[in-house]
């Protein structure tokens, strides 16, 4: 009972701050009207046509003071001045402001909004109208979206906004990048992320951009439109349109934020007298007497002789925060636009902390009517700073597991090791103490440099060659003192040094073709050619017991040993041929045919060109006779596409027989590396089913996608036959399919005088299957060889993130165990307040032929909401995610209930006679003799994951017009906003969203960076 209770307070706990945010709602939106006598103005307002228009917004500027149109289209308004300007709004229809000038009447007729099906948007090498699409593309302006709510990176902008497109945070530390996934997981030994295409470059990197630089963001998710990319588009791919120099005068704009950070929920800790008598329970089960006196037990109470471990790790508040400023002004000719952006983040454990430059040069000009060219420089400077360890060696579950009543130092001022059950616990304190000293140094650069030079050969027909060049650096070094987390578990101290330099250029010619054939007929093509080339060189060195820790990775051969781990120098070369022809039929029938040829030099001579191409199709119904004059639809269109693209699964030289070189000490150690000559691509083939519906002007848009895809020849470790004188090797096996459907839904609901709603929500649901291994002993294998893979399997016809362990059905009670009827295994050893484990082949023996699957992390639901509102010069964004239908591992739980700790739910724990029906175990010398939690996974400790999350609340202010207009500004704009407001879960855990981040192991709590709530105040102006 007190376990229950406890979970329903700690239950309770986690959405305590879900009425404040109730509250703050009703209290912004609550209305305050008033009125006062002025000069009426009457009027009306129709359309083009002249059709009476109903609730336009009639706004007086730079007051409140405002209406809306009656169902006659006509107005009533007393304004304050007869020299007033009056501003005439409504969804769909070009915004008026028309100068009152002693005028009594005031008729408008206001024009229809270039439709959102004829915008442009960004596809593969070229742009196409957004009403002849007909593959399954999503898009969002940005910087409309980072208007409502700040962002420091560009992955903030897309999250729970795009449905298909799944990004988690994978840790609340600082600086941390979160992980991106679409459609699902498409291989088992590739990365898995999109491409990332920066104005028509593939290869960038979404951290290396402002959020405020970016104009547009589309998602290509099906194949009918990433095959274009060839052997790179398999995991879809996210393409970045960056804001334009314009002309004119030059404008600044500035937008900067602080931030103060607190733990979003902070781990609770069990009172130092309840653990005192809780370690002597512990001792008697052990060794029959008492651990600690009375007299002891008091002193502990009254704050003596005891150290608050967590709380001398998660700080109460950290405060970071961030500024961009960018220039833009140029003429006819040329234009150019500058930007740069600081951000500087700390974190609540610790010392950490990660610092952050961005920076772009951005030019165009014009030479001539007909050739045009353009530059564009970026890139990006991190420094990051402190440990930020997780899984079996996670800062939070040591905080968690180190006893109170041992203190952080003794009486000559080293580190307390070990813990008072002598299972050599490090001490949580060691991780500050080597920040501390600050002998690490982590520093990444990227820099892209890029050019093209268009030319329009004939009207319609273009001419465009694209060049960059990128170089990239990543270097650490580390400094592991003998009291640190290392030198702990090594006995000595440690230093690495590692360098990692890439260098890649890339080329794209394009010739571009657009043409309105005749008012039935449209057609936009594109061909072109890539070739891109590679280097990289990587080194990385270590060393043990090092003369001087001051020095440390400084000068790693004065230490006792030094190995030289990696020295690695790679090159590739690429080129691909692509074409693309998109036709329109009357407005009614769409086809977009596509080929990509990619020949790498990743893959041997057999292998090393491949083919990928698409089709797709579509109908747009509301063209036809039937349904054209039905008002309330503004759009319905079906789409179908199917298409081939690729994953470049392959590290360089895999297909050739290679030898690995260890260096250490003065001597060389050769390891054969076998090569893999028949190795070719990864391959996705994807159907996509869709349907895009608008209706009532644009206030409401749905959208719909089904998609199967099956990925073949993906690469997996399989067994090799046994004249190769090896036991397993690389071979295109094993397949994987993801089948789901995504739901998108625009909804305004309302849209009156000075107050405005709109609404967006995404719903996605995939699932990930094996369907095949290849040539294994059985029917599962495991992901790999890593700390926490062990509580994994791949199964064929199971879904990817099955959690595979023991069976639990509770703790052996004393009646049960007295029990001759009740079968008990004869090994290992059971006793009263052991698990109690089920035998699942009937063998009497608890081991790994009982092994089952007990869970499964990957979620089978994802949504997102935002939520936009304005009233009068205030508006307020409400945005929340969720994720549903998953497990999560427990393993902080299932290590701290392993031993002698603090944690809270010990106090529930089996003891005889007292609490029989526990379903933690109790202490004693057979408390569980089969698993560890540190191999072996159990199902007492799976949860369910599912949690709703209010992932921010921004509320901003923009100033009036006429005010700024007296102090020399464009635009101003305050906000305040609160992001991680607050988690609505059952899972006893940290936050569950960091447990998925891992595509290949969802739903494992590693005991990770716990996240952050982070309060921020911040500032836009344009001057």
């Amino acid at each position: 009972m007190k376990l229950l209770k406890s979970k329903i307070l700690r239950d309770a706990s986690r959405i305590k701050s879900l009425p404040i945010c109730i509250f703050m709602f009703f209290f912004l939106f609550t209305p305050f009207v008033y009125s006062q006598s002025r000069k009426q103005i009457t009027g009306s307002v129709q359309d083009v046509q002249g059709n009476p228009l109903i609730g336009v917004s009639i706004l007086e500027t730079g007051t409140s003071n405002g209406t809306i149109t009656d169902m006659n289209g006509t107005y009533s308004l007393n304004i304050s001045s007869t020299n007033a300007t009056l501003r005439f709004s409504y969804i769909g229809y070009e915004e008026q402001l028309i100068k009152i000038q002693g005028r009594n009447v005031i008729n408008v007729k206001m024009n229809e909004e270039t439709s959102n099906l004829d915008e442009v948007v960004v596809v593969g090498y070229g742009v196409q109208r957004k009403s002849d699409l007909t593959g399954a593309i999503s898009s969002i302006n940005a910087a409309e979206t980072l208007k409502k709510m700040p962002a420091a990176q560009v992955a903030d902008l897309l999250q729970g906004r795009i449905a298909g497109l799944s990004i988690v945070n994978s840790s609340g530390a600082a600086g941390a990048a979160p992980t991106l996934r679409v459609r699902g997981v498409n291989s088992i030994k590739a990365d898995g992320g999109p491409l990332v295409v920066i104005d028509g470059f593939p290869g960038g990197n979404l951290s290396a951009i402002n959020p405020a630089d970016i104009k547009s963001i589309e998602v290509l998710k099906d194949a009918s439109s990433t095959a274009i990319y060839g052997s790179r588009g398999a995991n879809g791919v996210i393409l970045i349109t960056t804001k334009s120099p314009k002309e004119g005068k030059l404008s600044v704009d500035y937008n900067g934020y602080v931030v103060a950070g607190t733990p979003a929920d902070k781990p609770s800790i069990m009172p130092v007298n309840e653990f005192a008598r809780m370690a002597n329970d512990w001792n008697q089960a052990y060794y029959g007497k008492d651990l600690y006196t009375e007299r002891q037990i008091t002193n502990f109470t009254n704050g003596y002789d005891t150290y608050d471990y967590m709380g001398n790790i998660i700080n109460d508040y950290a405060i970071s925060h961030s500024h961009d400023i960018s220039i833009k002004g140029g003429n006819d000719k040329m234009s150019f636009l500058f930007s740069t952006q600081y951000i500087h983040n700390k974190g609540i454990a610790g010392h950490s902390t990660n610092d952050r430059w961005n920076y772009r040069l951005k030019v165009d000009a014009n030479i001539t009517k007909k050739l045009k060219f353009g530059a564009n420089f970026y890139g990006m400077i991190n420094s990051a700073a402190g440990n930020n360890f997780s899984g079996q060696y996670s800062l939070l579950t040591l905080a968690q597991q180190f006893p109170q009543t041992v203190l952080p130092y003794d009486k000559e001022g080293n580190l307390t090791q070990g813990t008072i059950d002598n299972t050599g616990i490090y001490n949580p304190i060691g991780f500050i103490d080597e920040q501390k000293r600050n002998n690490n140094e982590d520093m990444t650069f990227n820099n892209w440099l890029q050019a093209y030079i268009s030319y329009e050969i004939i009207p319609g027909l273009t001419f465009r060659n694209e060049q960059q060049i990128n170089i990239g650096n990543r270097f650490y070094g580390t400094t592991s003192s003998k009291q640190s987390m290392n030198g702990f578990l090594k006995g000595k101290s440690l230093a690495t040094y590692y360098d990692a330099n890439s260098w890649g250029w890339r080329m794209t010619n394009t010739l571009n073709y657009t043409k309105e054939l005749n008012k039935n007929n449209r057609i936009n093509a594109t061909i072109g050619v890539e070739e891109s080339l590679s280097r990289s060189y990587i080194m990385r060195q270590t060393a043990e017991g090092l003369t001087s820790e001051s020095i440390g990775w400084k000068n790693m051969m004065l230490a006792e040993t030094s190995k030289l781990e990696d020295n690695e120098v790679s090159k590739t070369t690429a080129i691909s041929y692509f074409g693309r022809i998109n036709y329109v039929l009357m407005n009614r029938y769409m086809a977009t045919v596509t080929f990509r040829r990619d020949g790498s030099s990743l893959l041997s001579y057999d292998h090393r060109w491949d083919n990928f191409p698409s089709f797709s199709l579509a109908w747009n119904l509301k063209e036809e006779s039937f349904l054209k004059n039905i008002n309330s639809l503004d759009q319905l269109k079906l789409r179908y596409g199917y298409g081939v693209s690729g994953n470049q699964a392959v590290a360089a030289y895999s297909a050739y027989t290679q030898y690995d070189a260890t260096i250490g000490n003065g001597q060389i150690a050769y390891t054969l590396v076998p090569g893999n000559p028949i190795l070719k691509w990864e391959k996705t083939h994807q159907h996509n089913y869709g349907v895009d519906a608008a209706f009532l002007n644009g206030r409401i848009s749905f959208t719909f996608d089904y998609y199967d895809k099956k990925t073949k020849d993906a690469i997996n470790t399989v067994v090799l036959p046994a004249d190769t004188g090896l036991s397993s090797g690389l071979r295109n096996a094993a397949e994987i399919s993801n089948k789901g459907f995504e739901i998108t839904l625009g909804i305004t609901p309302i849209t009156a005088k000075d107050f405005y709603w709109k609404a967006d929500i995404s719903l996605a649901h995939n699932k990930a299957k094996i369907e095949k291994l290849g040539d294994i002993d059985s029917d599962f294998m495991e992901i790999g060889t890593g700390w926490g893979n062990s509580f994994y399997r791949y199964f064929v016809g199971e879904p990817i993130g099955a959690i595979y362990g023991l069976q639990s059905t509770g703790v052996w009670s004393t009646e049960e165990y007295n029990n001759p009827d009740i079968k008990k295994p004869t090994s290992p050893t059971v006793r009263p307040g052991s698990y109690k484990y089920v035998d699942q082949n009937d063998s009497g023996t608890i081991d790994a032929d009982d092994y089952v699957i007990i869970g499964n992390g990957q979620p089978k639901f994802n949504w997102g909401m935002n939520n936009s509102f304005t009233y009068k010069n205030f508006d307020l964004n409400i945005f929340l995610i969720g994720f549903h239908g998953f497990d999560i591992y427990n393993y902080p739980r299932a290590r701290l209930t392993s031993s002698l700790s603090p944690f809270p739910e010990l106090a529930e724990r089996w003891i005889a006679g007292k609490n029989e029906n526990a379903i933690i175990a109790g202490f004693g010398k057979d408390r569980d003799a089969i698993t560890s939690p540190e191999t072996v996974a159990s199902s007492t400790f799976i949860e369910k994951g599912d949690f709703v999350k209010l992932k921010s609340i921004t509320l901003g202010y923009n100033f009036s017009k006429g005010l700024l207009s007296k102090i020399n500004l464009s635009a101003a704009r305050v906000y305040f906003s609160i992001k991680n407001v607050c988690t609505i879960t059952k899972y006893s855990g940290n936050d569950p969203e960091l447990s998925i981040s891992n595509p290949l192991r969802p739903g494992l709590d590693m005991g990770t960076y716990p996240s952050q709530r982070e309060y921020l105040l911040g500032l836009n102006v344009s001057f």
